[in-house]
């Protein structure tokens, strides 16, 4: 049987967003065609639904994600730039 205890751990002791490049755009690839409104709010539902599932405290996600922001930024992380300019470009900018 499935104990969300095994992936608490290793999810709030993540410190690298490199590995995440292709799942995130994986996801957003798939979303992609829809309203942008709808795109930002799908993956917040899906962060909410999927974090509860496991025992993670999504705020607690969020934050952990700013933190690894800023750290990638530091570093000129191209995963993180590359979301930060799709945002831009597809959601921000689209009409």
């Amino acid at each position: 049987m499935f104990d969300p205890k095994d992936l608490a751990f290793p999810i709030k002791a993540a410190s690298t967003v490199s590995d995440l490049k292709t799942p995130v755009f994986q996801l957003v690839s798939r979303i992609q065609d829809c309203e942008p409104t709808t795109q930002v709010r799908a993956i917040a539902l899906a962060l909410a639904v999927i974090a509860d599932a496991v025992g993670v405290s999504a705020h607690d996600l969020i934050q952990s994600s700013y933190r690894l922001m800023s750290e990638a930024e530091t570093y000129g992380s191209n995963p993180v730039l590359a979301i930060r300019e799709y945002a831009k470009n597809e959601l921000v900018g689209r009409p």
